[in-house]
């Protein structure tokens, strides 16, 4: 699962992509957020989805059912950067929030499906290192991989490099308003 993620490698996208971006330590569902296709564009994180009468925001989709559900099959493609996401480990009275990134401090690039205005992210069963804190994370590309993503790849044929490593940070950064590098410190 990926419920919140930031992106501060401000400089990196300028000199990747030629986009200029603010540095955001606490990006939250229904944020316009950057995403790579043929260009890099903005869209809105989190899809309006109605079932049973209720509207619901997806901002996740299981990547070992996203060419099988319905609500998947019409979307596109896409490629989210990231600089890490935090996830929050379920304890017994409470949710402890855990930041995860890459150990050499690179972008990440994750796996999504977007339609014109909105985005979710790939998900897939947690890896091994990360697994106890949740049993979900995003699907992890190499940024050489990310023009395979989106013309429709197998899954299988993705893979990553990164070494991931996580660590616990203040409840800070259960408020999206509270958007600061203070959130990824370690508490």
């Amino acid at each position: 699962m990926c419920g919140r993620f930031t992106l501060h490698h401000s400089q990196t996208v300028k000199d990747n992509y030629k986009v200029s971006i603010e540095s955001s330590y606490n990006i939250a569902p229904s944020s316009e957020i950057l995403v790579l296709l043929n260009t890099p564009t903005r869209l809105n994180w989190g899809l309006s989805v109605s079932w049973s009468g209720a509207e619901k925001l997806l901002i996740n989709c299981r990547s070992e059912t996203l060419n099988e559900k319905k609500t998947f099959k019409q979307l596109r493609r896409c490629v989210i950067p990231m600089s890490g996401w935090y996830e929050w480990q379920r304890s017994a009275s409470k949710k402890i929030p855990f930041y995860h990134f890459d150990l050499s401090d690179q972008m990440i690039y994750v796996a999504g499906l977007c339609n014109e205005k909105n985005v979710v992210v790939a998900t897939k069963e947690a890896e091994s290192n990360v697994s106890y804190i949740h049993h979900r994370q995003p699907v992890l590309i190499n940024e050489n991989q990310v023009s395979d993503w989106n013309n429709g790849c197998a899954l299988g044929d993705i893979c990553h490099d990164y070494k991931i490593q996580t660590h616990r940070v203040s409840l800070l950064v259960n408020n999206p308003r509270n958007n600061t590098a203070d959130n990824i410190l370690a508490s």
